[in-house]
Formats: C-alpha cells, structure tokens, sequence
C-alpha cells in the first residue's frame, strides 16, 4: 500500500484516518479554505443636495411719506369768500344774511417718494366778525335767503345804521391717504381769512305819497 496516494474520488467524511489506511486507501485532506469575511461595504458619502439658486436681494419698499401741517399750507391755496344777500344792504334791526362760499373739502394729488399721495383739507369752522363788536362761531357756512328778514345761522341784527366791515376766517382740517388707502390726520389745523366785505344798513321810515316815482320826480322816496 502506497500511502501517499491519494482518493481523489469522493470524499469520505467522518471516517477515522486509520480505517482509511487500513483499506488501502490513502486520505487527503481536504483543505478548507479560511472563511472570508465579507467585504464592508465603502462607507457611502451622503449625497449632496443639489446647489441651490442664489438668493436675490430683496427689493426695498418705497419710504411712507409722513405729511406735516406745513405740507397742506405750502400745496394749498384754500379760499375763503364772504357772500352777502342784497349785496350787503340791510335794515337796521332785521337780520341781515351773509354766509361763505367755499364749504366742499378740497382736494391735491401728488407723487411723494415713489407713492401716490392724496391731500384733502376740509373747512371745519367760520368764525365771523360783523364790525359792530358782535362775533359769531359756526360749524356750518351759512346759505342764501331770498325772503327778507329771515333768520339763517350766519345772519345778523344790526341795531344802529352805518356801514360796517364783516369779516370771515375759516379753519381747515387736513388729512392724506397713500396709494388708495385709509385717511390719516395730520395733526393741527390751518386758518385763512376772507377779503373783507362792507354791510351798509339803513333806516326804514315809511309814508303814504300820491303819486308814483316817474324819471326826474322828487317826490319823497323817489330817487329822481
């Protein structure tokens, strides 16, 4: 028996080496390769998120224009206009009308710092002075009368004859919107004084005459 020849047919496991040789048979081991352990896996870089755009600047807003009472006083040329009935002729003690003509808020538009700007000033108060000491606040403007010695809120009773100065100041609120939006105040008020205007009272006397007032008369009452 040869003992280094080997089976190299099948492989005879779990049988002791002795009995192997005992039958003429040769063992050859059969070597077992080392266990291979597994590869590790490459440590995955994480994935990098896509680059993103730049940031764009952000756009500022236009500045909010703020409007001051010097504003509305520089923009505006408010009016302020006595208007008397009978042209300023009264009676002394009947009430003689006068009232002012602007009573519609007026207002101006204008660009301020990029924005649209809206101003409004509104006449809010008269305040009149008859030229006899009398005075007289009102919140309204008065109106016309066509009926003679009526009472309206802005007529007054003269007491004696003579031709006297009425004056008139009328005061203003102001306020301004930006692009459509609310209304905002402006602080303090602002006053403009009427040209002057002459009330000229007479004394009424009254006679019974005879005859009509024809051109060149100088019946009493005629003007000739």
């Amino acid at each position: 028996m040869n003992s280094s020849l080997c089976n190299t047919g099948e492989i005879i496991r779990n049988v002791p080496q002795r009995t192997l040789m005992e039958n003429g048979l040769a063992y050859c081991p059969v070597s077992t390769p080392d266990p291979v352990e597994p590869a590790t896996p490459a440590a995955q870089t994480p994935a990098q998120p896509a680059a993103q755009p730049a940031a764009q600047p952000a756009v500022a807003e236009p500045a909010m224009p703020v409007v001051t009472l010097n504003d509305l006083q520089t923009m505006f040329a408010p009016e302020s206009e006595i208007v008397m009935d009978q042209n300023g002729f009264g009676l002394i003690n009947a009430h003689t009308n006068v009232y002012a003509s602007t009573y519609r808020p007026q207002t101006q538009t204008q660009t301020m710092l990029g924005r649209q700007v809206t101003l409004r000033i509104t006449p809010v108060r008269w305040d009149w002075r008859f030229g006899d000491g009398a005075t007289l606040t009102t919140d309204v403007p008065g109106h016309p009368q066509d009926r003679f010695n009526e009472e309206t809120p802005t007529s007054h009773v003269y007491t004696e004859t003579g031709t006297f100065p009425v004056d008139l100041t009328t005061t203003y609120e102001g306020d301004y919107q930006i692009d459509g939006g609310g209304w905002i105040p402006v602080d303090g008020t602002m006053s403009v004084s009427a040209e002057t205007q002459q009330a000229d009272i007479w004394r009424a006397k009254t006679r019974n005459v005879a005859e009509p007032c024809t051109p060149g008369s100088t019946a009493w009452g005629c003007t000739g």
